[in-house]
């Protein structure tokens, strides 16, 4: 059976009984930051479905995002205006609904493609892979579906999905036939609740003169409502600290006690005079070549022959902004990290970066998503020089009286047990 049929015969496309098509039912394994909000975002999903892990899902969450845009109201109204014999300009009068129907073409181009002809899981623009990958170790070809899949990352994500403290609320397929609405109700509610532990918890941080903030209630459901699972999100990045390696005949059921979460600063629309305006269009899609090498693509023809057929300027759709925290005080912020203890269900921020200002170098602008995690990525280095010099006090959790709790490092405040 081919893709687009198992698809509809499991959601009842064509029936009075559509079902499943908004609802998550593992969203501690969910990568945030796919939609159809628009241009930018449906360019955004195709990168985030090419991660390892995520790739034996592409036509499934391709297939949801483009059904989904397809039933929202702005859309069912644009398409009732047209089918009254109203003009296109009439028709898609509403910003929404023209943002809208652009990320519909940008995903029907995709599935379009994706039905041609088939190379070793690589899917032909004009006779060449669609898609080019970083080789990466432990990448494997799932000959069964023609696609790459990780055998690391799928087993890692199975554990997430049994997980009875952050997929709490999930639930088997059945479930999800007969009460889809009703979990989607719930999903919305624990990300209410998460929305507003973390800013609780980021308004005692800011109190704290060094060290960590305090550790503040997040329940798992609300953390996986938010954050999702472990891979590359729209908003940054998700993993396991310390866990038991998986795969190789390793362990898999090794409980999950540690996360971090790394937020990227959003890139800021380009500023400046209308003499700058082929040099800020140049740099306005950072965002969108950052993320491509984060999840390992070379080369994506699809996504370059939208940006050629269509130069505007995109929007960077992720990073803190995606997040929905609001203001005070994360619209002083540009990025954080989070660290989260799951079997207490209680996190707290490690540490967080302010918004440069527009005297800052680089004319104000927002560090790149690579710079973002290089940084993380040095950090998480020191950390481990200090552990092994103070094993004892790392293990349990107390500061060296002799070490300061706060240091400044490349304008991010690293906060350190």
């Amino acid at each position: 059976m081919s893709e687009a049929a198992e698809f509809d015969r499991l959601h009842g496309i064509g029936t009075k009984e559509e079902h499943s098509i908004f609802t998550d039912r593992d969203p501690a394994t969910s990568i945030k930051g796919c939609g159809f909000k628009d241009r930018s975002t449906a360019l955004q999903t195709l990168l985030l479905i090419e991660q390892p892990g995520s790739r034996y899902k592409q036509y499934w969450t391709v297939r949801a995002m483009l059904e989904r845009a397809k039933r929202h109201p702005v859309v069912v109204a644009a398409a009732s205006l047209a089918a009254t014999g109203a003009s296109e300009q009439e028709s898609t009068s509403s910003s929404s609904a023209k943002d809208m129907l652009e990320a519909i073409r940008v995903f029907e181009e995709w599935l379009k493609t994706r039905d041609k002809e088939v190379d070793n899981g690589n899917h032909k623009v004009d006779g060449a892979p669609m898609v080019e990958y970083r080789v990466t170790p432990g990448l494997e070809t799932n000959c069964s579906s023609k696609r790459l899949s990780n055998s690391t990352e799928m087993a890692q994500r199975s554990r997430f999905a049994s997980c009875k403290i952050l997929n709490r609320r999930g639930g088997t397929a059945e479930q999800e036939r007969l009460h889809g609405p009703e979990m989607q109700r719930q999903l919305r509610q624990d990300q209410a609740e998460g929305k507003r532990a973390v800013r609780s918890g980021a308004a005692g941080g800011m109190s704290q003169a060094s060290g960590p903030s305090p550790w503040f209630s997040l329940p798992g459901p609300a953390f996986s409502s938010m954050f999702g699972g472990p891979g590359i999100h729209g908003y940054g990045r998700l993993h396991e600290c310390g866990g038991a390696a998986v795969g190789g005949g390793c362990r898999t059921a090794e409980p999950i006690t540690k996360l971090r979460v790394s937020v990227r600063a959003t890139q800021d629309p380009p500023q400046g005079q209308s003499a700058q305006r082929e040099a800020r269009r140049l740099a306005s899609a950072h965002w969108l070549e950052d993320l491509q090498r984060q999840v390992g693509v070379l080369r994506h023809r699809l996504i370059e022959a939208e940006r050629s057929r269509n130069p505007d300027i995109l929007r960077d759709p992720g990073g803190i902004s995606a997040l929905g925290l609001g203001a005070k005080p994360f619209d002083a912020w540009g990025s954080f990290e989070l660290e989260y203890d799951v079997l207490s269900e209680r996190a707290r921020f490690s540490s967080w970066e302010r918004k440069r200002s527009s005297s800052s170098p680089a004319n104000g602008a927002q560090q790149s998503v690579l710079d973002f995690f290089a940084k993380r990525r040095k950090t998480e280095s020191v950390e481990m020089l200090l552990v092994s010099a103070n094993p004892q006090g790392a293990a349990d959790g107390a500061a060296d009286s002799s070490q300061p709790k706060g240091t400044i490092s490349e304008e991010v405040v690293v906060l350190s047990d």
